[in-house]
Formats: C-alpha cells, sequence, structure tokens
C-alpha cells in the first residue's frame, strides 16, 4: 500500500511539475495590394486572431493556429464606403503552403470614370474671357421689407460673405428708439444679397449673427460675430437716406477663438458630418465584421465536431492530432497514448499487488 501511495504522489508530482506544451501550426501571412493607393491597412483575421498588415511591417506577419485549415477572413480597417475588396484562398493546407496570401483590389462600389466623348469641350476662340465671374454667382439680391407701412422710406443694399454651410443668417439694426430691425439674408438662391426698405433714418449695426445652419453641417459649440472687411469697423451706425440708397457689401461672419478671429470654416463644419457619419459606417463594420468571424468559427466548430461515443484509443487520437501539424501530431499522439497506457497498467498492477497483501 505504501508503495502504491509513494506511486501516485510521484505520478501527481510529475503532471503538476511538467510544464504544458502547446503544439500549433505556424505560416505567413501576406497581403497583395494591386491598388493605386499605398498607404492601406489590412485585417487579417485567423481562427479568430487579428494580424494588421500594413507598409510598417511590409504587409507581412507571422502567424500560429491550431489546424493546418484555419478559419480566414480579411477586410480593410479605414474603409466605410468598402471601396475596397478582399480575397484569399477558400481551401487552406498549411502543411503543404504555409503562405496566405490576401489579395487587395478595387470593389465594385468604386465607379470608374466615363470616358469623355469631347461633347463638352468648349472652344477658347469663342469665350469672352472679360465677362466670366470667378466670384460670387451674379444672381439677383432678395428683395425684403421692413418698413411696416411707413411713408419716408429709403434702401439699405447689404451683402455678406457666403459660408456655404450656413443656409440663413440674420443681422440686426437698432434705430434710435432701440427698435430691431432684423434682416434674415439667405444662401439659396441669393448668396447673401439683399435690398432692404427700411424707414428713414439712422441705425447702429448691434448683436452676433443668428444662424440656421445647412442639415448636413454639424457644429461643436463655435462662436461667430459679424465683421466687417473694408476699413469701418461692426457696430458703427448707417444713415438710411429718405428716397435713397445706402450699400454695406463688406459684411463677414468670424470665429471666435479667445482674442482671436478667423473666417467661419465651411469646410470644417461639412467635413465634421462626414467623420461622423465615417465613424459611425466604421463602427458598424467593425461590429459586423467580428460577429461574423466569431460565427464562422463557431459553425465550423460545431460542424467537424462528432457524435460522443465515449472513450476510445482511436478517438483521443483523432482528437489529439487534430490540434497538431500533420505528420508531427500523429507521432506526438501516439506516444502520448503508449505513455498513458503504460501508466494505467502500472497503476492497475500495483493496485492488484497491494489488495493480495491484504
Amino acid at each position: 500500500m505504501r508503495n502504491f501511495k509513494t506511486f501516485l504522489i510521484l505520478c501527481a508530482s510529475f503532471c503538476i511539475m511538467t510544464p504544458v506544451t502547446t503544439f500549433a501550426a505556424a505560416g505567413t501571412v501576406i497581403a497583395q495590394n494591386n491598388t493605386q493607393d499605398e498607404d492601406l491597412s489590412i485585417e487579417a483575421m485567423i481562427d479568430g486572431a487579428s494580424y494588421i498588415l500594413s507598409p510598417a511591417n511590409e504587409y507581412r506577419a507571422t502567424f500560429t493556429c491550431n489546424t493546418n485549415s484555419p478559419q480566414v477572413t480579411a477586410r480593410i480597417t479605414d474603409d466605410p464606403y468598402e471601396l475596397y475588396a478582399c480575397t484569399w484562398d477558400d481551401a487552406i493546407d498549411l502543411s503543404s503552403k504555409d503562405i496566405l496570401t490576401i489579395t487587395v483590389d478595387y470593389s465594385d462600389n468604386l465607379e470608374g470614370e466615363e470616358e469623355d466623348d469631347g461633347s463638352d469641350t468648349v472652344d477658347p476662340n469663342s469665350v469672352d474671357w472679360n465677362s466670366i465671374n470667378y466670384g460670387i454667382p451674379d444672381t439677383p439680391a432678395e428683395e425684403i421689407d421692413l418698413s411696416n407701412g411707413a411713408s419716408d422710406t429709403g434702401t439699405l443694399i447689404v451683402n455678406c460673405t457666403p459660408v456655404y454651410a450656413f443656409k440663413t443668417l440674420t443681422l440686426t439694426l437698432q434705430d434710435e428708439q432701440y427698435k430691431d430691425y432684423n434682416i434674415t439674408l439667405h444662401l439659396d438662391p441669393y448668396f447673401f444679397k439683399a435690398r432692404v426698405k427700411l424707414p428713414a433714418g439712422k441705425y447702429r449695426e448691434t448683436g452676433t449673427p443668428q444662424i440656421e445652419f445647412q442639415d448636413n453641417a454639424t457644429t461643436n459649440g463655435e462662436r461667430y460675430s459679424w465683421n466687417r472687411t473694408g476699413k469701418t469697423a461692426f457696430g458703427g451706425f448707417i444713415t438710411v437716406p429718405s428716397g435713397g440708397e445706402v450699400s454695406i457689401t463688406d459684411y463677414e461672419v468670424v470665429e471666435n477663438h479667445g482674442n482671436q478671429t478667423s473666417g467661419a470654416s465651411s469646410q470644417k463644419l461639412l467635413q465634421r458630418t462626414q467623420q461622423l457619419e465615417e465613424k459611425d459606417l466604421l463602427e458598424k463594420q467593425d461590429k459586423e465584421f467580428y460577429q461574423k468571424t466569431y460565427q464562422d468559427l463557431t459553425t465550423e466548430t460545431t460542424a467537424t465536431q462528432e457524435p460522443e461515443q465515449g472513450f476510445s484509443i482511436a478517438g483521443l487520437l483523432k482528437a489529439i492530432a487534430h490540434y497538431l501539424p500533420a505528420a508531427g501530431g500523429l507521432v506526438i499522439a501516439v506516444i502520448t497514448v503508449i505513455v498513458i497506457v503504460i501508466i494505467v497498467n502500472k497503476l492497475v498492477a500495483l493496485y492488484r499487488e497491494n489488495n493480495r497483501r491484504h
């Protein structure tokens, strides 16, 4: 009995002290970029593990997996509009070829450029170049009546530099009785130009611009103010003559940055919306990509499982070999089973001998 206990203690000590060795298949994944874009980043998922292929690693990475036929999927990481497509071999056998190639091409979502048939070609000799307006389109000014039926009126001609992220701008003038006159300028179709009918008199520029933004513009707490690009500062007085006209055509809207200002940026406001849309698309793609990868792995694992039939040497060999490289896996599996059989026989013999002594 003492020998039997000693043997069990030695076996337990051996099992505890012996490190568990994990055998895995290994290979190299590379990306073949057939596009003209040299800064792409490709994510290859191999048996659920992520490998990034980019110019930083020359589109190459080594990987390990549990089988010689791993589950593979790939994508471009920063491609919200799915302009690229990744392809790879359907059948993968790392025991015969340990290089996995991901091929990147343009997808069908990238529309090709139409050939120019020359129908829009303009004869340069037929163009009156002096008549071309390279600035704001020469559209008529909006007619606005704020006279409230007064008999003595004049006209204020207003023009503000267009900001295409703004739909409307409202300029406030205050008369000598402190009554406010709100002049709303429209971008479409007047490009912030207006002829305003007002009671004749003296007015003071006041307040900050009231802005209605375009639907595709996104703000982030920006603060704006009026400015005049000429020699006159905003906040002065305007005299509207009786029966006459006065023009103020140097208005602009500026963005405040503490003690400094800069021109209002349509690009920033419109690009922010695009960036938010792209962020939402990328988050959605990430979720779908990883969910699909997990589902594919789960489906493959379930499909390869066989009905449980109890313990058998053949089943043990097959299970071990499945997770080891093909050639070396079978050899190690056989050795493992032989060791297990020897240990079991030794335990049985010691147990019987111990029973005979008692």
